[in-house]
C-alpha cells in the first residue's frame, strides 16, 4: 500500500452569526423577528462551516447594510443590535474583503394587550372593552371576573 498525503486549505468564509462567532447560531437566509425585540449580530471572517469559532470577529470592520425600509434597523458597533422597528420586510448585510452575507427579516407584530390592561380584572366577563394594541390595532376585550348577575331576595 502507498500512503497519500493530501493537503487542503480552507479559504475563510464571512458568516453573520448571532452573539457571538462561537455561539453556534447563524440566522438562516430568512427570518423572522416580532415587532420590538432585538438581536445582536457579528460578523466572522474564519475558516469554520457555521458560528462555532470564537476567531475571526470583523464586526467594526465590516461594512453593514440594510435594505433602506423601516422594518428594521441597525445600530451599536460590536454587537450590531438589529432591531425589528415596523411590520415588514427588509434585507441586511454585512460586506467584509470582498465577501457579502445578505439576510432577509420579516418582522411581524402579534400582541395580546387584554391582559394588560387594568380593566379585564376589574369588569365582568360579560363587559367588553377595547384596547389598541402594541401593533396598532384595535383589540375586542372581555372582562374576566365571574359576576352574579341573579338577583336575590334577602329578608329584611
Amino acid at each position: 500500500t502507498t500512503t497519500k498525503n493530501i493537503s487542503v486549505t480552507l479559504q475563510p468564509t464571512l458568516k453573520m452569526c448571532q452573539n457571538s462567532c462561537s455561539s453556534s447560531i447563524e440566522p438562516p437566509a430568512s427570518f423572522s423577528m416580532n415587532r420590538y425585540d432585538t438581536r445582536n449580530l457579528v460578523a466572522c471572517h474564519n475558516d469554520a462551516v457555521s458560528c462555532t469559532d470564537a476567531t475571526g470577529d470583523v464586526t467594526t470592520s465590516a461594512t453593514w447594510t440594510e435594505g433602506g425600509g423601516n422594518p428594521v434597523s441597525l445600530g451599536g458597533s460590536s454587537p450590531k443590535t438589529l432591531t425589528a422597528d415596523n411590520v415588514g420586510t427588509e434585507s441586511i448585510q454585512a460586506t467584509y474583503s470582498g465577501n457579502t452575507v445578505t439576510r432577509s427579516v420579516t418582522v411581524t407584530c402579534t400582541d395580546s394587550p387584554c391582559q394588560r390592561d387594568p380593566r379585564s380584572q376589574s369588569l365582568c366577563q360579560k363587559d367588553n372593552f377595547t384596547v389598541t394594541d402594541n401593533c396598532g390595532q384595535i383589540q375586542n376585550c372581555t372582562g374576566e371576573k365571574t359576576c352574579d348577575y341573579n338577583w336575590k331576595e334577602v329578608a329584611p
